[in-house]
C-alpha cells in the first residue's frame, strides 16, 4: 500500500518527505476506520440500552396499571357498599321517625336545626306563629 502511495505523495511533497507522509496517510486511514468502528459500537449499544430501557418503562407502565384498575375496581365495591350502607342507614332513620308524633319542635331542637343549616351554608327559616 505504501509503494501505492510513493508516487503520489512525491509529487505533492517531495522526495524527502514522500515515505513520511505515506505512512501518515496509512495512520490516519487506519484512526479513522478505527474511530469509525468506535462510532458504531457506540451507537449500537446506546440502542441496545434504549431498547432495555423502553422494556423497563413498559414493565412499570403495565404495573402501574394493572394497579390502578385493581385499585379503581375497589373504589367501585367500596362505593357501592358505601351506598348501600348510606341506603340502608337512611331507611332505618325514616322509620323510626315514622313512629314519632307530630308534635312543634322545641327552642332546643330548632336552635339545634338552625345551627345544622347555617352549617351548610343555608338559612334558618323564620319561627312558624304558635296556635
Amino acid at each position: 500500500m505504501i509503494g501505492l502511495l510513493l508516487p503520489l505523495a512525491t509529487r505533492i511533497v517531495g522526495e524527502r518527505f514522500a515515505k513520511l507522509a505515506a505512512w501518515a496517510f496509512v495512520a490516519m486511514a487506519v484512526a479513522g476506520a478505527v474511530y469509525a468502528a468506535y462510532c458504531w459500537a457506540w451507537d449500537r449499544g446506546r440502542d441496545h440500552e434504549r431498547a432495555a430501557w423502553q422494556v423497563k418503562v413498559a414493565d412499570i407502565r403495565k404495573e402501574r396499571d394493572d394497579a390502578m384498575a385493581a385499585l379503581g375496581k375497589r373504589d367501585a365495591e367500596d362505593a357501592d357498599a358505601l351506598e348501600t350502607s348510606i341506603t340502608e342507614n337512611r331507611k332505618a332513620l325514616d322509620d323510626e321517625m315514622a313512629n314519632l308524633p307530630d308534635q312543634p319542635l322545641s327552642n332546643r331542637q330548632r336552635a339545634r336545626a338552625c345551627r345544622e343549616l347555617m352549617r351548610q351554608g343555608r338559612r334558618c327559616p323564620p319561627p312558624a306563629a304558635a296556635p
